[in-house]
Formats: C-alpha cells, structure tokens, sequence
C-alpha cells in the first residue's frame, strides 16, 4: 500500500506552523493545504492571515521565487520578515 500526501510535495506536511515573537508578543501562524483547490489556507488563531511579497527594494511583489521578505497580516499584527521556507513562501 501507498501513501500519497494531498500537499503540493510529498515531504511537506498538510498543516504548517510558524511563530515570531516581537517584543512581549507572540504571534503563531498556521497554513493548511486544501486539496479540493490546491491552495494554502494561512491563518493567525481564528481570524484569516494575508500573506504577500515584497523584493529586495521592499516594493510588494507576485514572485514569490525572487521575494526576499514574507508579509503577514491580520486584524492583530502586519509586519514582514525575511523569506520563510515553504508554504510561508
């Protein structure tokens, strides 16, 4: 028998998680993979996460393969940092 991953890549996990602390802060997110659309669902607690790119002059950008920063935001944080490995990509 055979397993097969509904991910995008057999060695990526269905749910991710990443986590930063900023000051007396601490902000975790999670992104689930959707196999019925093949997206990531990216979420911050309950509330629904945006995840964008920016490039190297910090101009938002649609490439995530040339992105140097990861952005984040919810109703309770906006911020970037530098690229993240998959699926925060």
């Amino acid at each position: 028998m055979q397993v097969v991953s509904s991910a995008p890549r057999p060695n990526l996990p269905d749910v991710q998680s990443a986590s930063y602390q900023i000051g007396q802060k601490q902000y975790d997110f999670t992104a689930e993979y959707q196999a019925d659309t093949q997206t990531w669902r990216y979420r911050h607690g309950d509330a629904p996460l945006a995840v964008y790119h920016r490039n190297g002059a910090f101009k938002q950008t649609g490439n995530a393969k040339r992105a140097r920063y990861t952005c984040f935001q919810s109703a309770a944080a906006h911020f970037c940092a530098r690229k993240l490995p998959a699926p925060f990509w």
